[in-house]
């Protein structure tokens, strides 16, 4: 049943989600209670103070009471015989909870009970209580017969036993003498130490630390000290970083993990033979809203490379054993209340202000994301502390974590980036889509890539085979598995899960111009009205709703600077984190309410329907292009810089190509637009050698999409300009490494172009005239080598096409092709 039946019109009308706490407006009230049959999400009568609830003649044993506020409540507060049971954010305000407006059953064991609910509204500091309603209740089971008076009391029973310990925890994994268990957690205040022991058989000499580190964001940041030695801090000059990370900016640049070696002798790290303690530790940064890094893997490497540690030493933790450190139902309620309502501090700026948010408001609002992608306990809680609550508050919250009904995606670690692409993944469950194939999955360079799409053209010794393209590998066809941007591995490591969470709520920058504006509200409509695994046409028209405010917002307000409080770097970071908010919540409420594969309900009607997809452009709009970030600015993405922007720019484009990727449409289409990944593509060129095949998957992916449509669709899915011949036109010989080389560039393009030339005869030129916009008979050049006219761009590229190898054949077919279209340019000339 849809949450609007189940809280009523009146109610449902004065509910302002989202909205603005206005302090001379009389606070929430409690309009009413009612009892729901929880498996039809039904109600049965409605609740006062002094009932009772016979068990015996309800329908469900499987029950549910849901408070129904008036006056722009924020949220309810649930208290049963004393203890505080739950806060609810959106409606129903249920005292089990729901899942998209489904409610979740509980039992009410029979006696008396008193409840106390409290409707408020606002966050943190900012909050305002209504006046609290209390009703008393009493619940039996009568079996069915007629209920009799109450009998008089009976004598007090004798205390009960205590309650018996809870059942010991799994055993963790069995790590022998001298063994490693990863990952290891370096967490918690600045100077924060882990010390572990190594055992090593033999030296010879030349020995190296090999680490992979998730979190390495700057500089300094890790230091490490072996034997009681001198600590060594982990910077770009002390450690060898692998070429990707050296590419991207190294420490401070584009990667959140690092692949690195440490030399042993040339740092004077005293490694010996047998037992070594190998230390590690956090050193903080001001202004950094980090506790610390992870390392995921540790090896020590002899003088060739070869691993000198015993079989059997390294040993992985399993997530499938953990369990909750305070496991009791009331530590668990206090868990989620804190998580929802909990006043925390912004450490990071001076003086540690309130924030005006709680963890709710930057996570999945019922903490699905940190269940999801496997933050242990130990993340949980110093994150709690750092932002300013107890131990305590962050034993509870964790175990609130713990305990949620959502699955912990088995693949999901803090480190493996979301939706990153690989072999395989289509063929996994699509609630296993988010956590992506995992850092391994990310390739060492783009020859793996080409090596996928054209099977056999990287030879055994690495040198290249051009003679293997073929225009058939990456022939226009659904189904195409070399075209499936989903389980096609790529070098580029996409950003993990701490990435995604804004530093800054867009609430503490704009205020109410945020709190009121459509993206936040119908973000809450879409939390009350969506149930798990259904799209209904309203639901489908909300989402596209969502999807247009998302636009109103990103024009009125994230493009306009001058709308932002602060300095140039505060405020570039505020719209990134406005941005980061709404991906964060795209990505609660697709994978919560069970959306990623209901992609033919979404999209039905288009031509070629994906199996898996987001319904909207938000990865679309979080790319530096997008939002026209500053290239010369901290934008809060580790050091920042010109390599960092291009890096973040490709990672949201690219993204967004994976969550949506197009179902029949190239263009003037959200969230993707392909030609638009053409430009980010060439901007890691320098990063990524070999990022040439990307381009020719990016080019042959658009015929794709545009093979089953038509220019006289009048729908926008075919454009010439998305189908970029002369993208292979132009490039220089210092260029020639983002194609591997002239001959890898010449056969690549003849690939493509006869493709290209197979799509464009299926069309009469008065198909073309009289569909494609910008076309015309008369048409002639401009002159200007910068116009955007197709004319203009095909004229400037047949002469370079030449030069750059493309077979005569097939540039006599491209030239004939241009003179039917337009006849009035002399192509012969070219």
């Amino acid at each position: 049943m849809r949450t609007s039946a189940l809280i009523g019109a009146t109610a449902a009308a004065a509910i302002v989600l989202g909205g603005v706490t206005d302090a001379h407006a009389a606070p929430p009230r409690i309009r009413r209670i009612r009892l729901f049959d929880a498996d039809a999400d039904r109600p049965l009568r409605r609740l006062r103070d002094g009932d009772r609830i016979d068990l015996a003649k309800l329908p469900t044993a499987s029950l549910s009471i849901v408070a129904e506020p008036r006056g722009g409540a924020h949220g309810v507060r649930f208290t049963l015989d004393g203890v505080a049971v739950r806060t609810e954010r959106f409606a129903p305000y249920a005292l089990f909870g729901d899942r998209g407006g489904d409610l979740r059953g509980g039992t009410l064991s029979p006696g008396k009970h008193v409840l106390q609910v409290t409707a408020f509204t606002g966050a943190g500091t900012r909050r305002q209580d209504g006046p609290t309603h209390r009703v008393s209740f009493e619940v039996i089971s009568s079996s069915g017969a007629a209920t009799p008076p109450p009998p008089p009391p009976p004598p007090p029973p004798p205390p009960p036993p205590p309650p018996p310990p809870p059942p010991p925890p799994p055993p963790p994994p069995a790590v022998a003498a001298g063994g490693l268990l990863l990952p290891i957690e370096v967490l918690g205040p600045d100077g924060t130490v882990e010390t572990r022991q190594l055992d090593l058989p033999s030296l010879a000499g030349g020995e190296r630390l090999a680490l992979r580190i998730h979190g390495l964001l700057y500089e300094g940041k890790a230091a490490i000290r072996v034997n009681g030695g001198a600590w060594i801090s982990i910077t770009n000059a002390t450690a060898d970083l692998s070429r990707k990370g050296v590419a991207t900016g190294g420490i401070g640049g584009g990667l959140t993990t690092h692949r690195l070696t440490l030399d042993a002798a040339a740092l004077g790290l005293p490694l010996r033979a047998g037992g070594n303690d190998v230390q590690l530790r956090f050193d903080s940064r001001p202004g950094e809203p980090s506790i610390g890094y992870r390392v995921i893997d540790l090896d020590v490497l002899d003088a060739a490379g070869r691993s000198l540690l015993p079989p059997g030493t390294i040993v992985r933790d399993d997530p499938s054993r953990w369990t909750a450190p305070r496991p009791n139902a009331a530590d668990v309620a206090l868990g989620e209340q804190l998580w929802r309502t909990a006043t925390i501090v912004n450490p990071t700026k001076p003086g540690r202000p309130v924030m005006a948010v709680t963890c709710t408001d930057c996570h999945a609002q019922d903490g699905l994301d940190l269940k999801y992608f496997n933050y242990s306990n130990r993340s949980i809680v110093e994150r709690a502390k750092f932002h300013g609550l107890s131990q305590l508050d962050g034993e509870r919250i964790a175990s609130y974590i713990r305990t949620l009904p959502h699955d912990a995606a088995p693949n999901g670690r803090p480190w493996n980036p979301p939706y990153q692409p690989g072999p395989g993944l289509d063929a996994r469950p699509v609630s296993e889509w988010a956590a992506g194939a995992g850092l391994d999955a990310v390739t060492e360079s783009f020859d793996e890539t080409l090596a996928r799409i054209f099977p056999g053209s990287v030879r055994a010794d690495g040198s290249l085979d051009p003679r293997a393209v073929t225009p058939a590998a990456i022939a226009p066809v659904a189904g195409n598995p070399r075209l499936n941007p989903r389980e096609l591995p790529i070098p580029v490591q996409l950003f993990d899960w701490n990435h995604w969470l804004p530093r800054t709520h867009p609430k503490e920058a704009l205020g109410a111009r945020f709190e009121t504006h459509d993206v936040n509200l119908i973000y809450g409509q879409l939390r009350n009205q969506l149930r798990p695994g259904t799209l209904s046409p309203d639901d489908v028209r909300l989402l596209q709703r969502w999807g247009q405010a998302r636009i109103d917002f990103h024009q009125r307000h994230q493009k306009v600077k001058a709308a932002w409080p602060g300095t140039a770097e505060e405020v570039e970071r505020a719209r990134y984190d406005a941005a980061l908010w709404l991906l964060v919540k795209s990505f609660e409420v697709h994978r919560e309410l069970d959306l990623e594969g209901q992609a033919p309900t979404f999209f039905a009607g288009r031509p070629m329907i994906e199996p898996r997809s987001w319904t909207n452009d938000f990865a679309f709009k979080t790319s530096t292009h997008n939002l026209a970030i500053r290239r010369d600015i901290d934008f809060g993405i580790h050091e920042g810089g010109e390599r960092v922007w291009s890096y973040t720019d490709f990672v949201w484009y690219y993204l967004s190509a994976l969550l949506q990727p197009g179902h029949g449409h190239s263009s003037s289409n959200r969230p993707v637009d392909w030609k638009y990944l053409n430009n980010s593509i060439r901007g890691i060129g320098d990063q990524f050698p070999g990022a040439g095949i990307l381009l020719t998957f990016d080019h042959a992916r658009c015929l794709q999409l545009q093979s089953r449509s038509r220019p006289t669709d009048r729908s926008g899915a075919w454009k010439l300009d998305d189908n970029m011949v002369w993208a292979f036109a132009g490039a220089s010989p210092g260029g020639q490494d983002r194609w591997r080389g002239p001959a890898m560039h010449a056969a690549l393009m003849n690939a493509y172009v006869e493709n290209f030339l197979d799509q464009v005869d299926r069309f009469t030129p008065a198909e073309l005239h009289a569909g494609v916009e910008g076309f015309s008979p008369d048409q002639v050049r401009t002159g200007s080598s910068h116009a955007r006219a197709e004319v203009d761009r095909l004229w400037d590229a047949i002469p370079e096409l030449r030069r750059n190898g493309l077979d005569p054949a097939r540039l006599d077919r491209l030239v004939a092709w241009c003179a039917s279209v337009w006849p009035r340019v002399d192509w012969r000339s070219r």
